[in-house]
């Protein structure tokens, strides 16, 4: 199953909500909504659940959103959770499989499948955030939805349970189910996702395949060290690179070619190169860059961020 937003659009008392936003998540895709806090990540995701309705169109497997029953293709995780506090563990399992219509079983099996067997007869409201989250997320992929939209579907979950709604959400997307989530646990995005989509302002300023993402930023460099930085410098703008900035007695930083570009560079000039790293910035990275001002750096982080906001 898939996911197309084309165009939509909200706006709340006061001017804040979002403008003309647009993007895929393609079967067995993986895509991360990324925004700062009032950016319009959680008006976007209730604009695709139906939650809220605006201008645009939001389709599911090519048909409009609005006229499918979505709970039974759809699992979703939101910002409050949508738990009642007085249901059990299983109560609420269970209303979430009478109303995607799965089997029976699939409540025991979803409840052993994710470690909630000591919870299964406790009251949500007497459960930790963590644990409400792993409940949210058993009923967001019970009944083996087509598409998940998981809002912060991380918080508060202990770290040794991480792994496993990791682990969950890839098996999801390998068995060709669509995944868009939002997460602040930008390390644990760069391992999952496929595409990254950034928010600011109520507008999409980026939508690009994580990998692209990393390797084009101005903060991906090569760090050189050799013995003569200044005759490698002058070679390497011969040979094309963007930027090459002389950092010590022995260091260069080399951005606009490869590691490879670099040391044929060097066999060139027959220089001693002791050492070639290819610095590829994290997702934090990039994201902050984006969406705000870096703040200043310390003495190792002094050349990854240099240039600036993209």
């Amino acid at each position: 199953m898939s996911i197309e937003v084309r165009s939509v659009g909200f706006r709340f008392p006061g001017g804040r909500g979002v403008a003309d936003v647009s993007f895929t998540v393609a079967p067995g895709e993986i895509v991360c909504l990324l925004g700062p806090n009032g950016s319009g990540k959680s008006t976007t995701l209730r604009l695709l659940l139906g939650l809220i309705r605006g201008h645009g169109d939001v389709l599911i497997d090519g048909v409009p959103a609005h006229q499918q029953p979505l709970g039974e293709r759809l699992g979703s995780i939101v910002d409050d959770g949508g738990l009642d506090r007085s249901w059990t563990v299983r109560h609420y399992l269970r209303l979430v499989r009478i109303a995607r219509r799965a089997p029976r079983a699939t409540v025991e099996e979803v409840i052993l499948d994710q470690g909630l067997s000591d919870m299964a007869t406790s009251r949500i409201g007497a459960l930790s955030l963590g644990q409400t989250q792993r409940v949210a997320f058993a009923g967001a992929t019970l009944g083996t939805p087509g598409t998940l939209v998981l809002d912060e579907p991380l918080n508060g979950i202990d770290a040794h349970a991480v792994p496993m709604v990791l682990g969950r959400i890839r098996e999801f997307a390998a068995a060709g189910g669509a995944v868009l989530i939002t997460s602040h646990h930008l390390a644990h995005l760069q391992r999952l996702v496929d595409r990254v989509l950034v928010l600011q302002d109520g507008r999409l300023i980026a939508d690009s395949p994580i990998g692209e993402l990393l390797s084009s930023s101005v903060m991906s460099h090569v760090l050189v060290e050799c013995d003569e930085p200044a005759e490698l410098a002058g070679e390497l703008r011969r040979s094309g690179a963007d930027e090459v900035t002389i950092r010590s007695s022995n260091e260069l930083v080399v951005r606009g070619v490869t590691r490879r570009t670099v040391g044929e560079a060097a066999c060139r000039r027959r220089l001693v190169v002791t050492r070639l790293d290819e610095m590829t910035p994290t997702l934090e990275d990039v994201y902050l860059a984006m969406t705000g001002p870096i703040a200043a750096p310390d003495e190792h982080r002094e050349i990854r961020i240099e240039g600036g906001r993209r």
